[in-house]
């Protein structure tokens, strides 16, 4: 099996310029992991791809589906592992442009299965105040509540739904998913940032998504599809909706869309620093107390934990050693953490 290479990191760190350069490097297609990006239209607000860098290197899964249709974490994983599979065949290499990352989970382990819940629970879960729904998760299932936002409404009822109909908590169900074997074998690279920096680059893209029209493309998309279409609720998106309709002032939208994508950067890398260590990974270099680069908010780091050891290769030397690690058998998922400032301009 032809290991694949992942590039990750947190939004705004330069995934996809990188990817383009490995995977020009390297000769091979790009596949987007991202739950904006596969609909049609959103463009702007999802930071895709010029069409003209997508003509020049092939891009799997951008533009795959209408506006109107839903699309999950199961939806993906089918529509990837088919061109996995395809590019495997044709003993071709695949750069996996890493922007969802539960979608990457999903990939590389499949999906907890849970019997569906009646459409009586979900309406009993939908009409419940958010407050009371995560109270009662915290009761009946206590690991998976530790795991969640207090206000993630679809996770939480989607806990809450498996314990309904499973009658054992869903955390039990994750847990022992945990276990089982990466169904790919893969060589994630995640650009790591200083907060400072990092910070500074998503309120540039920011500004630069309301000068290329992220308003009047959502205005439109709004239009065409209402309210019901499933990325509007998206980051960015969601917000400027909120404007369009009179429940946020427009001098407060570029800050409101920079605060949210802050916040969305900060779990990005706290999935960085977790995930590997659930999923037992290969980490290199490995998680250490001490950081090169800082990444996290040290008051809400556990244990004192503030960032991530990186690697500091320049971009000649980081391509040639992805060749040569790509070029060996890669039995689970190894993960590499990199100084983004030496490989992505800023």
């Amino acid at each position: 099996m032809t290991p694949l290479l992942a590039i990750a990191g947190p939004t705004a760190s330069g995934k996809s310029a990188l990817a383009m350069r490995c995977a020009s490097y390297l000769g091979t297609d790009i596949l987007s992991i991202d739950s904006v990006q596969v609909y049609r239209g959103f463009d702007v607000g999802s930071a895709k791809v010029p069409a003209a860098d997508r003509a020049r290197i092939r891009h799997h899964l951008i533009d795959f589906t209408e506006p109107n249709q839903s699309f999950n974490a199961g939806d993906f994983v089918r529509a990837a592992d088919e061109i996995i599979s395809g590019v495997q065949t044709a003993q071709r290499g695949l750069v996996l442009c890493v922007g969802t990352s539960m979608y990457f989970t999903a990939l590389m382990r499949g999906l907890v299965t849970v019997p569906s819940a009646s459409i009586e629970i979900k309406r009993e879960l939908s009409e419940t105040p958010i407050e009371q729904l995560y109270d009662r998760l915290k009761k009946v299932d206590p690991e998976r509540a530790a795991e969640l936002q207090p206000r993630d409404r679809a996770r939480i009822s989607r806990a809450l739904e498996a314990f309904e109909v499973a009658k054992q908590p869903l955390g039990k169900a994750i847990a022992e998913h945990r276990k089982v074997a990466d169904r790919y074998g893969v060589l994630c690279c995640v650009l790591c940032w200083s907060r400072d920096e990092l910070y500074r680059r998503i309120n540039e893209r920011v500004a630069e998504m309301l000068r290329a029209g992220l308003v009047d493309e959502t205005r439109a998309l709004l239009a065409k599809y209402g309210e019901a279409a499933p990325a509007l609720k998206s980051l960015g998106y969601a917000q400027v909706v909120e404007c369009l309709q009179g429940r946020l002032d427009p001098a407060d939208l570029l800050e409101e869309i920079s605060r949210e994508t802050r916040r969305y950067a900060k779990r990005q890398m706290t999935y960085w620093r977790n995930e590997p260590v659930k999923r037992a990974w290969q980490c290199r270099p490995a998680l250490l107390d001490q950081p090169t680069c800082v990444d996290l908010d040290p008051a809400s780091s556990p244990k004192g934990r503030k960032g991530f050891r990186v690697l500091e290769w320049e971009m000649d030397e980081f391509l040639e050693r992805v060749k040569m690690r790509l070029a060996q058998p890669i039995e689970s998922t190894e993960v590499w953490y990199l100084s983004a400032h030496r490989l992505v301009c800023k």
